[in-house]
């Protein structure tokens, strides 16, 4: 089996690792050279089984990682290019007009990001791998979340400080973040841990694969000042599956998932192509509070 031919704006680097991936995983792994979101499942699994941090970047260690495992399984593994090599004309400019994604997970990017501010919009066109990396998300809806008790998310604003700067003055507590593109609003995310070390991890990511961070972004953010949430008050279930059960969203910092689908439609936040429905239950309401601006309440029976 050779690897599949990558067409125009396709990255070879990706081709060959998903090659690698498909011969571990089985044909499921895309063969587009494209660093989506089912690629970056399959190389967030592969992370976790090689004890490598999961977070579905192919950063330089991933790589060497996916090319050994591919040469010890009897198959030649395609030469792997140079990081820079085959990427978009635009991977070093991050174009206004780009649309980001947790990835991520994460938590992407990370699609991210974590989905351009002014001019964005459905027909945008697909990001450089520098708008994957910080943050865009994939436009399709992949959950909806239900409050089901009153919980006050009590948030401590900070920043903004340049992506290209000293990230260690981030907090190292969970916060949702919003970064800016020219000081405009460009992607909400959500750190339930460390937003430090989120940054520090994806900034790494882009510097492995030699990706320039783009001059005009920013990162500003609100910590979370209280546990937030008790056990069982935030849930999730599958979007669009009106029959499947919510299932308890575990940790008190899990309400920044819900805290986050506020901040994408009150800033507009164009890069956020996908914005997840929020319920909230006969019992459930959200008060969202930010020292020196009034509180925002989500009552119960409602949705946003």
């Amino acid at each position: 089996m050779a690897p599949a031919p990558v067409g125009d704006g396709a990255s070879p680097w990706v081709a060959a690792a998903q090659f690698c991936l498909a011969k571990i995983f089985g044909q499921k792994v895309p063969r587009n050279g494209a660093l989506e979101p089912e690629t970056r499942q399959f190389v967030q699994m592969f992370q976790q089984q090689r004890g490598l941090p999961a977070t579905g970047m192919l950063d330089s260690d991933t790589m060497q990682a996916i090319q050994a495992t591919c040469g010890a399984s009897g198959v030649a593994a395609p030469m792997m290019p140079p990081p820079d090599a085959g990427l978009p004309p635009d991977a070093a400019a991050a174009s206004p007009d780009a649309s980001p994604p947790d990835a991520a997970q994460p938590d992407a990017p990370a699609q991210g990001a974590p989905d351009a501010a002014a001019a964005g919009g459905d027909s945008a066109p697909e990001p450089a791998q520098n708008e994957v990396l910080l943050g865009r998300r994939d436009d399709r809806t992949q959950q909806e979340f239900q409050v089901t008790a009153p919980v006050t998310a009590n948030l401590q604003p900070g920043g903004p400080v340049a992506l290209s700067d000293d990230l260690s003055r981030l907090p190292d507590s969970g916060a949702v973040y919003v970064i800016t593109e020219s000081g405009r609003p460009w992607y909400v995310g959500a750190a339930e841990t460390s937003l430090r070390h989120r940054f520090l991890q994806r900034v790494k990511a882009l510097n492995d694969l030699h990706i320039p961070i783009p001059a005009n972004r920013a990162v500003y953010w609100y910590s979370l000042q209280n546990p937030g949430a008790g056990a069982g008050s935030v849930q999730r279930r599958p979007a669009n599956n009106g029959n499947a059960p919510f299932r308890n969203l575990p940790g008190g910092n899990a309400i920044l998932k819900v805290v986050q689908q506020h901040f994408i439609r009150a800033l507009g936040a164009a890069g956020n192509k996908n914005r997840e429905a929020v319920r909230l239950d006969s019992r459930g309401s959200l008060t969202i509070a930010v020292p020196g601006q009034a509180p925002v309440t989500y009552r119960s029976n409602t949705s946003f």
